[in-house]
């Protein structure tokens, strides 16, 4: 049908293209005919053009199934995450967002070569029955869902509760399987805390209507922690103006969080509320799978130097649709919007920049732990340093908690302290590999020296990996150098 249809529409482009030099009109004289067309001469030739698909055309099609078709089509020709729904599937789509629906525990979105990606939430049904974030859908009982919406493919994912659905889905390594799922209601929390030792890894797995309220739950019980890791890895976004309150919750009033930018005004969010932001170091994870309104929330804490981040790039979903319902029951599934961080950057296909990149062979729990640990090893001796420069002036080191890391140091004095930095910068060339290092007094009975450590590693086991490696490389006596 999608053939027929376009070459019936090229049939009637040629045909005009043939027609405009027969007539013998100059360039300036074309210029002038497009400038005098009106709106009653473009639907004119849209009537024109569907009536002679309908008489000459091979497929025998209502005039309803052009316009659809040409609607969706097109939306998906100028941007990929606009839509077109039937009264049919927007019929469905409204029906499966009633309360006596249940799920499956899962996001739907379209990658750049339009395939429909499974982002899972965690210990949601989808997740049991074996579907990993990444996985391509192909189909849902059989149907495929090629060319087809994405509310209207998530539409017929949901059901009554205890119903089963059949999805094929295609894994990482190209395996294509059918899994079966019983639909649930689905209560998943957004908010799931990770302890590491004494420093809290707050993982957001999406923003929904509850994420901000969870959110703030959870920071009451670590108000005193020394420091706070926001983990956003795999997150999808979700609900926009949810994570416009989450970030309020970290922000001073009267900071921007996220501006949206339409046709003809840009609309500003701020924090506009009175009450204090909870004030501990922030360290915010991200990766590829980082997405829509999960940035808006990064670039919020980030751009108001409230946090730091660490990972990869975001995917970069920085656009805004709404749905507009039409007079026949259909319905646009339109992008109105583009969303811009506070420093007013448009980030949309392009992602978010990490604060502290992390290389593509790292992108374990333990790297981006071994990374904050580094970043608050270096505060304190930045501190340290402030405190011996200028001791009236800084009590910062002093009233700093204790770290819990490890890092591997050399068994080599140097007397000063450029001396070390020089030396660690050979290991960071021999190890082929970019390595923190950092420069540590230790007292001897014939004075004080310097020593070269690298690191930090978040346990001793990852230490004691690197220290195993670097006796191979530098021939160098080592030792692991506990933080606490």
């Amino acid at each position: 049908m999608q053939g027929s249809l376009l070459w019936s529409m090229c049939w009637v482009c040629v045909c005009l293209m043939w027609l405009i030099p027969a007539t013998g009109l100059a360039q300036s004289d074309q210029a002038r005919v497009a400038a005098d067309w009106t709106t009653e001469d473009s639907m004119l030739l849209y009537l024109e053009a569907i009536t002679q698909i309908r008489k000459r055309g091979l497929q025998p099609l209502t005039t309803q199934e052009i316009v659809h078709k040409m609607l969706q089509d097109y939306l998906h020709s100028v941007d990929p995450f606009s839509d077109y729904l039937s009264p049919e599937e927007y019929k469905q789509l409204k029906d499966a967002q009633q309360q006596h629906y249940a799920g499956v525990g899962m996001e739907l979105r379209r990658d750049a070569t339009g395939h429909t990606v499974c982002m899972p939430y965690a210990q949601g049904p989808a997740m049991r029955a074996g579907i990993t974030s990444g996985d391509i859908l192909e189909a849902i009982d059989g149907r495929s869902v090629v060319g087809r919406s994405l509310l209207a493919v998530s539409a017929q994912i949901r059901g009554a509760k205890g119903t089963k659905v059949r999805l094929t889905i295609t894994t990482a390594t190209g395996k294509s399987r059918d899994i079966v799922i019983e639909r649930a209601d689905i209560q998943v929390h957004s908010v799931r805390v990770e302890q590491h030792e004494l420093l809290p890894i707050i993982r957001v797995l999406s923003f929904t209507k509850s994420t901000a309220s969870e959110l703030q739950e959870t920071l009451a019980r670590f108000a005193e922690a020394p420091a706070l890791i926001l983990d956003l890895r795999e997150n999808p976004g979700g609900v926009l103006y949810s994570a416009i309150d989450a970030a309020k919750l970290f922000l001073p009033p009267g900071q921007t969080i996220v501006g949206i930018q339409s046709r003809d005004h840009l609309e500003l969010h701020f924090h506009e509320l009175s009450t204090e932001p909870l004030i501990v170091s922030l360290y915010v994870w991200q990766d590829e799978q980082t997405a829509s309104a999960a940035e808006v929330f990064i670039a919020a804490l980030i751009q108001n130097k409230r946090a730091v981040s660490i990972g990869k790039k975001t995917l970069g979903k920085g656009t805004v649709q709404d749905v507009i319902e039409l007079s026949d029951g259909s319905a646009l599934y339109l992008t109105t919007g583009m969303l811009q961080t506070p420093d007013g950057t448009l980030y949309h296909s392009k992602g978010l920049e990490p604060t502290y990149p992390l290389e593509a062979s790292m992108a374990r729990s333990e790297d981006y732990l071994a990374k904050v640990t580094a970043l608050r090893l270096q505060e304190r001796l930045e501190a340290r340093e402030m405190k011996t420069a200028m001791p009236e002036r800084s009590t910062a080191f002093a009233n700093q908690p204790s770290l819990h890391g490890y890092l591997l140091c050399f068994d080599k004095d140097f007397l000063t302290r450029q001396a070390a930095e020089v030396w660690a910068s050979q290991v960071h060339l021999s190890l082929e590999e970019k390595i923190d290092h950092y420069q540590l007094k230790r007292k001897k009975p014939d004075g004080i020296y310097y020593m070269a450590c690298i690191g930090a590693y978040s346990s001793k086991d990852m230490a004691d990996k690197k220290r195993q490696k670097i006796a191979n490389t530098m021939q160098a006596k080592t030792f692991i150098k506990s933080l606490d």
